[in-house]
C-alpha cells in the first residue's frame, strides 16, 4: 500500500473520547481482490507514552497476504540514534533523538 496510494480510499475515521481510541478504516484495491481494513490505534491512559495499534482485514476474495511493520520516520525532526531490524522471535526497535539532543524517545513494534 506504501508504494501503491492510489490504490487505497479512505472510509472513515472515528475517535472516542471516552476510551482513548481512534479507529481507521479504509479500503485497498488489490489486482486480484479487495481488502478492507481497519486499523484501531489505542493511547494508554495510564501511561500515555505508549501506544498500541491493532490491524483487522477482510479480503473479497482469498487471497495470501503478506503484512509488513514497521515504524516511519520520513518527516520527523531529529535523527535515529539506533535501529534494530525485526527478525524471528525479536521485535524491531527505534530509538529516536529529538533536533538538539533535547530528549530521546523509543519505539517498538512486531
Amino acid at each position: 500500500m506504501s508504494d501503491r496510494p492510489d490504490l487505497v480510499e479512505f472510509r472513515h475515521q472515528q475517535y472516542d473520547f471516552a476510551c482513548g481510541e481512534l479507529t481507521s478504516r479504509f479500503r485497498f484495491h488489490a489486482a486480484t481482490a479487495i481488502a478492507d481494513i481497519e486499523v484501531l490505534t489505542l493511547c494508554s491512559r495510564t501511561h500515555p507514552t505508549i501506544i498500541l495499534q491493532e490491524v483487522r482485514m477482510i479480503m473479497s476474495e482469498q487471497s495470501e497476504v503478506g503484512l509488513i511493520s514497521r515504524l516511519e520516520t520520513k518527516g520527523v525532526d531529529g535523527r535515529c540514534r539506533k535501529r534494530v531490524a525485526p527478525r524471528a522471535g525479536c521485535d524491531g526497535v527505534v530509538f529516536w533523538e529529538a533536533n538538539g539532543g533535547v530528549s530521546i524517545c523509543g519505539g517498538a513494534y512486531q
